[in-house]
C-alpha cells in the first residue's frame, strides 16, 4: 500500500513518541491495528469445532490444514486445541491426529505445541515421537514445553530420563534451564 506525504504525516501523527521510546512495557499501538486475520479466525474455528464433535468425526473444512501454504494457520490450530486442553480427551486427539499425523510432523513448530498437549491427555502413542523431539532439538523455545509438561503431569520420572538421555547434547544454558525443570523441589535431585 502506498500513501501521500499527507497520509503518512497524519498517521505518524497518532503515533506516541515519547511513550514508545522512553516508558517501559509494550509499545502503544493505535487502536485501529487489528493483525487477526480470516484465516487465522478459520483455523481457531476448525479447533473447536473438532473439540465439539467430541472425536466421534472431523469438521467439514479439515482438509483445510491439509491444503494451506501457511504453516502458522497450522500452528494456530494445534495452539487453540493446547489453550483448550481441559475440553480435550483422548479420542479428540486421536482423530486429529489421525487426520494430520501430527506426532510425525517435521516441522518443530508443531512438536512444540502437540507434545505437551499430547503429555498432559496421556496421549502414549506421541511419548516415543516427543523422546525423539527433545533428542534432536536443543532450542529451549521447544525442549522447555515438553519437559515442564512431562513434570506438571506426573511424568518427572520419564522427564528425568529424557534429561539424562541428552544432557551431553544440551548446550549449558539449556542444560541448566532442563535440569531446573527436572529436577527443581525433586527427590530425584540428589542422584545429581
Amino acid at each position: 500500500m502506498t500513501y501521500t506525504e499527507a497520509e503518512a504525516l497524519a498517521l505518524f501523527s497518532k503515533i506516541d513518541w515519547n511513550s514508545w521510546v522512553f516508558n517501559p512495557g509494550a509499545n502503544p499501538q493505535p487502536d485501529h491495528l487489528n493483525f487477526t486475520t480470516a484465516g487465522a479466525v478459520g483455523f481457531e474455528q476448525m479447533a473447536d469445532a473438532y473439540i465439539e464433535l467430541g472425536g466421534q468425526s472431523s469438521p467439514e473444512n479439515y482438509t483445510n490444514y491439509l491444503t494451506t501454504d501457511d504453516v502458522q494457520l497450522q500452528i494456530i490450530f494445534l495452539a487453540r486445541l493446547r489453550a483448550r486442553k481441559a475440553d480435550m480427551t483422548l479420542a479428540i486427539i486421536n482423530r486429529v491426529d489421525g487426520d494430520f499425523n501430527v506426532t510425525t510432523a517435521k516441522n518443530p513448530e508443531h512438536g512444540q505445541q502437540w507434545f505437551p498437549l499430547s503429555i498432559y491427555l496421556k496421549y502414549d502413542f506421541a511419548y516415543a515421537a516427543a523422546h525423539h523431539y527433545v533428542s534432536y532439538q536443543g532450542r529451549m523455545k521447544y525442549i522447555l514445553p515438553v519437559y515442564t509438561a512431562l513434570v506438571q503431569n506426573g511424568r518427572r520420572d520419564l522427564a528425568y530420563q529424557w534429561f539424562i538421555d541428552n544432557q551431553n547434547f544440551y548446550h549449558p544454558i539449556a542444560l541448566a534451564k532442563v535440569r531446573q525443570i527436572v529436577l527443581g523441589s525433586s527427590s530425584l535431585s540428589a542422584k545429581d
